[in-house]
C-alpha cells in the first residue's frame, strides 16, 4: 500500500489501529490430552488476556437442545485457566505470541 503525502491521516490510522489475528499453522483441532498451542498476531495492544473455559459438550447439547457453537454466553462462567500477556513492542509494529495449555 502506498500513501500519498497528502493524506498523512491514513498512516496514522494505520498506525494507530488494533490488530489481533490467528496466524493459519494453527491447529483447528487436538486430540484429547494434547497440548494446545494458540499463535496470535497483535498490533497495538499492551495486554492480552486468554482465558480457557472448561464445557462438556454433552451436558450443554442435553440441557440447551443445541450443539455448542462459538456464539455461546460465558458470562458467568469462571475460566479454567487464564494467562496474560503484556507486549511492548511500537504502536507500528505487529508481533506474535503463542499461548499453550494443557490438559
Amino acid at each position: 500500500m502506498v500513501l500519498a503525502p497528502e493524506q498523512p491521516d491514513h498512516y496514522q490510522a494505520l498506525k494507530d489501529r488494533v490488530e489481533l489475528s490467528f496466524p493459519p499453522q494453527n491447529k483447528l483441532a487436538h486430540s484429547g490430552g494434547d497440548a494446545v498451542t494458540v499463535d496470535v498476531l497483535v498490533k497495538n495492544i499492551e495486554t492480552l488476556v486468554v482465558k480457557v473455559f472448561e464445557i462438556n459438550s454433552l451436558n450443554y447439547l442435553l440441557s440447551s437442545g443445541q450443539e455448542l457453537d462459538t456464539s455461546i454466553d460465558l458470562d458467568g462462567l469462571v475460566a479454567a485457566e487464564e494467562k496474560t500477556h503484556v507486549y511492548k513492542e511500537t504502536p507500528s509494529a505487529a508481533c506474535g505470541a503463542a499461548s499453550t495449555f494443557r490438559d
